[in-house]
């Protein structure tokens, strides 16, 4: 069951945010990257959404962040407030999920392209849903 509880909230998620990104712009015919780890990249980068699913799981655990613009405007994704969310969500991750410093990833590092942040935070995000 927890394949299936896993699912569904995967489902949730591209419902709720990726969906409409993608439906944005194919209307406004703004070409988007079809390469699946851009596309988290850039969700990932945002905070929005991972601070948002950690609210839902662990009863707003973050009191003030950005969420995810919908209809979304790519420039957005890297501004002060994506940083701020970022940093709100591994606050969080370390004082109200208890994660250690080696599972983190440095949310500096991910902002520079660093693929490895990439990877940390990528195996941080599949942690997290186990965890939810």
């Amino acid at each position: 069951t927890d394949l299936i509880t896993k699912a569904a909230c995967i489902d949730k998620i591209k419902e709720a945010y990726i969906d409409p990104i993608l439906e944005h712009y194919a209307q406004s015919q703004v070409m988007l990257s079809r390469d699946p780890v851009k596309i988290a990249w850039s969700l990932i980068k945002q905070g929005g959404l991972l601070c948002s699913l950690l609210n839902k799981s662990q009863a707003n655990t973050i009191e003030k962040f950005t969420p995810l613009p919908v209809p979304v405007d790519p420039s957005t994704w890297e501004d002060a407030n994506a940083k701020a969310n970022i940093k709100n969500f591994l606050y969080s991750c370390t004082n109200a999920l208890f994660y250690t410093s080696d599972v983190l990833f440095d949310a500096n590092a991910l902002f520079k392209d660093d693929s490895n942040a990439l990877s940390k935070a990528i195996a941080l995000t599949d942690k997290f849903f186990d965890k939810i």
